[in-house]
């Protein structure tokens, strides 16, 4: 009960994916046994994905289940959010062609909330921006995924990084996990084609952590928002 939703749906998931690796029926039968003892609902979660029918007894118990204790909010992580990007890690991909002046205004508003920056490439030897210079990269692009990261930038130059399996790769995994992205303009496409930007008329169905980067006062408020590093109404998409 001091968890908050997204903790609860997470609980659950783990017992579901544990137990979805137990080859013993009887005992993915006694743990739901012993969750109901601990939370019904919890309980009819974790039996119905595994599909166990009908639902077991409750185990005995050594006490009787207080239901009468008040929630602590000092038990969840999610009521407490660290409200900064301090000694967080943004991964920037780009790609030759890519706007320097867009990466310079995200390192910089990364650096003043006291995070770090990576450069995923599409080698590791450099990759050149649009002004003609050369930058060198942290991780080539298919040898660092995104779960590597808290949140993830897109500033893809002109060539075809957008299509290719890893750069796609990356970014699904990073909205699957409910990460926040920026994107330029040059990684729409992609986007678009992963069906990540919905284009809703109702701005309540927009996902506010995809956000748009085109000058210095987007990549601000884009490193601000990243501050609660996930967005967790996301997984409702993902739900089965």
């Amino acid at each position: 009960m001091s968890q908050t939703p997204p903790e609860q749906g997470h609980i659950a998931a783990a017992l579901i994916f544990e137990l979805s690796k137990c080859a013993e029926p009887g005992i993915r039968s006694r743990i739901v046994s012993h969750l109901r003892n601990i939370d019904q609902t919890l309980a009819e979660t974790v039996a119905e994905q595994l599909g166990i029918t009908p639902m077991p007894n409750p185990a005995p118990a050594a006490a009787p289940t207080r239901m009468d204790l008040p929630p602590s909010a000092a038990l969840s992580i999610a009521a407490n959010p660290p409200d900064s990007f301090h000694g967080r890690v943004m991964g920037i991909m780009v790609s030759d062609g890519f706007d320097g002046k867009l990466l310079m205004d995200l390192r910089k508003a990364v650096a003043d909330a006291k995070g770090l920056v990576k450069l995923i490439g599409t080698r590791i030897g450099g990759v050149w921006c649009s002004k003609h210079n050369l930058h060198p990269v942290d991780e080539r692009i298919g040898g660092a995924p995104s779960v590597l990261f808290d949140a993830i930038a897109l500033i893809p130059g002109t060539d075809s990084l957008t299509l290719t399996p890893a750069a796609r790769s990356f970014v699904i995994d990073a909205f699957q996990h409910c990460k926040y992205i920026g994107w330029a303009e040059s990684a729409k496409v992609m986007l678009d084609e992963l069906g990540l930007i919905r284009e809703a008329k109702d701005p309540a169905n927009r996902d506010p952590a995809l956000c748009a980067l085109t000058d210095t006062a987007s990549a601000d408020a884009f490193v601000q928002a990243c501050k609660a590093l996930r967005h967790w109404p996301r997984e409702a998409l993902f739900k089965p």
